[in-house]
């Protein structure tokens, strides 16, 4: 960008268009000391992953049951995933996600320790984007309802548990990827 050839981007009307978080998230993504093609695709791109963390929170809240009920968040805050047994007591879609977390949390801590901010941006977008959302937002509705359904609270509770343990986990890679969070 060059205010002599007239093609900067005003940060102002950026944010208006695609959001804080997309300028920052794209920002971040760039490798530093290398000029950053800003461009719309890549704003667009990243607002729409900024709306799946979004819309993943969102779907995470509207999905608890009540803070009356005492039952379903002793099950649900009784699921701990920090260690294997109980890694390998789960359904393999929230074993492999869970165990995918993981590895993103040390692929993101070593890329931090190296200072490769670019790195931390790419992998988080990429589990984000693809392992998270696919394997927790798509395939589980189904099952969560006929668990409802057959009255196995504990199996119905589970993808919850999980959702937030990964939502928890990655509270760290984003909390480092973004200066505002």
């Amino acid at each position: 960008m060059s205010k002599t050839l007239g093609n900067v981007i005003d940060p102002i009307d950026t944010i208006k268009e695609f959001g804080t978080d997309a300028l920052r998230f794209t920002l971040a993504l760039g490798t530093a000391g290398q000029d950053l093609n800003l461009s719309t695709e890549r704003l667009t791109s990243n607002k729409a992953f900024t709306n799946k963390l979004w819309n993943a929170g969102k779907f995470v809240l509207q999905n608890l049951p009540s803070q009356s009920d005492i039952s379903a968040w002793e099950t649900i805050l009784a699921c701990k995933f920090d260690k294997e047994e109980a890694l390998l007591r789960l359904p393999l879609p929230e074993c492999w996600v869970v165990s995918k977390l993981h590895c993103l949390i040390d692929m993101v801590t070593t890329s931090y320790d190296k200072y490769f901010f670019g790195d931390v941006g790419r992998e988080t977008y990429d589990f984000f984007w693809g392992d998270f959302a696919d394997c927790l937002f798509v395939s589980p509705h189904a099952e969560m309802e006929l668990h409802v359904r057959e009255g196995a609270r504990e199996h119905a509770m589970r993808p919850h548990s999980c959702t937030c343990i990964v939502l928890k986990g990655s509270r760290r890679t984003k909390a480092q990827t973004s200066p505002g969070a």
